[in-house]
């Protein structure tokens, strides 16, 4: 479950007060739907000040608590975090859950890397291209299709600031961030559908 309120980043809300439209997923609610993990949305003023309470500790409160300490490497800032930083901020604020059972559930065989990205659908075009965010990715030839012009394929920029572009379990190439070609060889992709191996 992710608690939060109605930026732009959560959910695409049409007009200002008006509900937000759950048909029309941001890539934040992409995530969240494929991992399975419930998104609630502060409505009331109430459940707002709730999180921007969190925010402002955590972008005002702890960037000074940085400074005052003299921390200004990410090494010795992860080191705060986890000796000093945490263990109060949860004596403080945290309370015994009504239900003792975890909440959590095992990932299983999710594909991480599908999941956490940017990803978009888009048409080939015909001269066998897509574009995402003005890099152009160039679909090299497919075997047993004289083209792949027409089809609707998934393209993702994932965290590394690769691409690839996916048709549906088929994986029809890896990109560079600038939009080169990674591999020309066939790529062995699992299918999140079956959990097969599908040599493409």
């Amino acid at each position: 479950m992710l608690y939060s309120d109605r930026a732009a980043w959560a959910a695409f809300t049409p007009r200002a007060g008006q509900p937000v439209d759950r048909t029309r997923r941001t890539q934040v609610g992409r995530a969240l739907d494929r991992l399975g993990i419930e998104h609630i949305l502060a409505y009331s003023p109430q459940a707002r000040g709730r999180s921007e309470r969190v925010h402002r500790t955590l972008q005002d409160r702890l960037v000074k608590e940085l400074r005052s300490a003299g921390i200004r490497t990410l090494e010795r800032a992860n080191r705060y975090l986890e000796e000093s930083f945490l263990p109060n901020y949860n004596d403080e604020f945290s309370r015994v859950p009504t239900l003792p059972d975890s909440g959590f559930a095992p990932l299983g065989s999710v594909d991480l890397e599908a999941v956490l990205c940017h990803e978009e659908l888009r048409t080939v075009l015909r001269d066998n291209t897509v574009t995402l965010e003005g890099v152009r990715l160039q679909i090299a030839r497919q075997p047993g299709r004289v083209t792949c012009a027409g089809l609707t394929v998934t393209v993702r920029r994932h965290l590394d600031g690769t691409h690839t572009i996916g048709w549906g379990p088929k994986l029809l190439g890896r990109y560079s961030a600038q939009g080169r070609a990674l591999s020309r060889e066939p790529i062995v992709t699992a299918s999140t559908a079956t959990g097969v191996a599908v040599n493409v």
